[in-house]
């Protein structure tokens, strides 16, 4: 499990709009302003999140 920090966090919308691959996308803590998701999607995750303007930041 991968853990992103995103400080400007706002809403679930963001998960929602990342689908990952068929079936799976990541889940958002709003409270800790966080998004995990399984490490073996990293990639596509910072992608989104970078054509987003997301300030993201990965925890390990």
């Amino acid at each position: 499990m991968v853990t992103f920090s995103i400080p400007n966090i706002t809403c679930g919308g963001l998960t929602k709009g990342v689908l990952v691959a068929p079936g799976v996308a990541p889940t958002a803590d709003l409270d800790q302003r966080e998004v995990r998701m399984d490490a073996a999607r990293i990639a596509p995750l910072i992608a989104a999140l970078r054509a987003g303007g997301r300030n993201a930041a990965l925890h390990g």
